[in-house]
């Protein structure tokens, strides 16, 4: 519903998706144009309507650069900027994909050096990412050079970080920060994009 996402993305109510929905109408109304234009005898109506079918090759070509096949409805997650499309982008998703390889490389190590099999590394919103052990493997890491800070003991595990890790979180959190922020930044752009073309959007819908 290309007048819908269109009213969404001027009233400041936007997403993604708006915007995918701006992509794909455009495009279809200049599949149907170029189909009706190969037509012969067409109505007097028709000629006069058809040129507003057309005329958004620039912004649907863009849009279709910028972003994914499915775009979703919520922004604050990123992930709806292409791949290719912003090289920068594109460096801050490797550094953060690379620092979660990191860190399951380093629970890896982390077993094997503790001889604790059941080691995790795991993340939640409150603590971030930390090392998690059943209680009765906690002594070890609790030893004063072992190299972990206790931060958390649970009914059934206990938690710990090292220096190691909060390296790495925050090397995840620095890039997927910025990389958020560009991708908002690129979602404001192609916003204005459109908005310059709204009133001949309007028109094709």
């Amino acid at each position: 519903d290309i007048s819908r996402a269109l009213g969404r993305l001027m009233a400041g109510r936007g997403s993604p998706r708006d915007l995918g929905q701006i992509r794909d109408g455009l495009s279809e109304a200049r599949r149907i144009h170029e189909a009706l234009q190969s037509k012969a005898d067409r109505p007097a109506l028709l000629d006069a309507l058809l040129p507003q079918l057309a005329g958004h090759g620039e912004l649907t070509d863009l849009l279709s650069r910028a972003l994914v096949a499915s775009p979703p409805t919520e922004r604050q997650s990123g992930g709806y900027i292409a791949e290719g499309y912003d090289a920068s982008l594109d460096e801050l998703r490797e550094v953060s994909g690379n620092a979660r390889r990191a860190i399951a490389a380093m629970e890896a190590r982390y077993r094997e050096e503790t001889s604790t099999p059941s080691l995790k590394i795991r993340h939640n919103g409150v603590l971030g990412y930390f090392i998690e052990v059943p209680c009765k493997h906690a002594d070890k890491l609790m030893e004063a050079d072992s190299g972990f800070t206790h931060r958390q003991t649970m009914a059934n595990a206990v938690r710990f970080n090292s220096l190691t890790l909060h390296e790495e979180a925050n090397r995840i959190a620095e890039a997927g920060g910025r990389a958020l922020a560009a991708e908002e930044a690129h979602f404001e752009e192609l916003t204005e994009r459109v908005s310059a073309r709204r009133e001949a959007i309007a028109a094709t819908a």
